[in-house]
């Protein structure tokens, strides 16, 4: 552990690269105030354990799109930041809400945890939310009763990214933000080993303003002022272009053999191109019961879904393949 989160993080993935000249960030800024209200019966990503520079993997359910690339997947690091992993174009970008501070379980050195890392899902499909909550959160380097409890929301159909900040205490910013008076807060973003640009917040936490960059001092990261205020509400909303609005969210078709079923249904789909295709089963409540994740050949394909142990009742199968998604009901007997 005992590492600065951005300045070691970039330092052993990043070789700059003084060719780059054109950023991917889109994002329209705006700081609010919101009542902050802790998640209710939140899934465990930490599971009651002491963590320390841990890293939890969690399927969203649905395309987010950063930067013009789609994920499904997210990383969730313990120190306070997001990492979204494109496999097939090297694209890495990053979310970080605390970037400078050395996060710790305030159980650290014991064997019970006493900062809970977990997330919910609200929303009905197609207008989810995944809302990551960092509950009690101490600091490596500040005092024993220092700690902070924020969330970061991810908005299924806006692609939206929010920072909604509880409450907190940082008895010495200097020591905990290393050597600044608050945090680095913002987006980035790495190709292969190379940071291309960065999107961070700088001057008053209260009234943050925004500045892109290529090719910065990785030991010179703008930072904020000053403290984050408990209830702060950091919006950052990409902008779709207006005459591609649909570009992420394109029409699939595809059918479902065997429907009604009472084990088996077959999804028969025709590629145009050779392609992943991601196959997710939810319940009528919304809920995600089975992803799957098949490459396929251009051309006829078709993909056994198996419902066998599954209720009588009714399913809702969505199709993802690139941009383009659909999602279709299924009917167990």
């Amino acid at each position: 552990m005992r590492r600065q989160l951005v300045i070691l993080f970039f330092t052993q993935i990043l070789i700059f690269n003084a060719a780059f000249t054109q950023p991917i960030f889109d994002y329209s800024f705006s700081a609010s105030m919101d009542t902050y209200n802790e998640l209710d019966n939140p899934t465990s990503l930490s599971n009651g354990q002491v963590w320390d520079e841990e890293t939890y993997s969690l399927g969203l359910g649905f395309l987010f799109n950063i930067g013009g690339e789609s994920f499904d997947t997210i990383l969730i690091n313990t120190n306070g930041y997001l990492t979204f992993e494109n496999q097939t174009s090297d694209e890495t970008y990053i979310a970080t809400v605390l970037g400078d501070a050395d996060l710790e379980d305030r159980g650290a050195g014991t064997i019970v945890s006493e900062s809970p890392i977990s997330y919910q899902i609200d929303g009905m499909i197609g207008n989810q939310i995944i809302k990551i909550e960092y509950k009690n959160i101490g600091f490596f380097d500040g005092i024993m009763n220092d700690s902070i409890s924020f969330q970061i929301w991810l908005y299924e159909n806006t692609d939206q990214i929010e920072y909604r900040f509880g409450s907190g205490i940082v008895s010495n910013p200097n020591i905990v933000f290393q050597g600044n008076s608050g945090p680095i807060c913002g987006l980035f973003n790495v190709h292969t080993n190379n940071l291309q640009t960065g999107f961070t917040l700088t001057n008053s936490a209260i009234f943050p303003d925004t500045t892109q960059f290529v090719n910065f001092d990785v030991f010179n990261i703008p930072s904020l002022d000053d403290l984050i205020p408990e209830h702060s509400v950091y919006t950052f909303a990409y902008n779709h272009p207006v005459a591609n609005k649909t570009v992420f969210r394109e029409s699939l078709d595809f059918k479902v053999l065997s429907n009604p079923t009472i084990d088996f249904s077959i999804i028969d789909i025709i590629l145009t191109e050779s392609s992943m295709i991601f196959v997710d089963v939810f319940d009528m409540h919304g809920n995600l019961l089975k992803t799957r994740k098949i490459f396929h050949s251009k051309g006829k394909c078709q993909i056994k879904l198996d419902l066998s142990s599954y209720s009588s009742g009714t399913y809702l199968c969505r199709i993802r393949v690139g941009s383009k998604v659909a999602t279709k009901k299924i009917i167990k007997i």
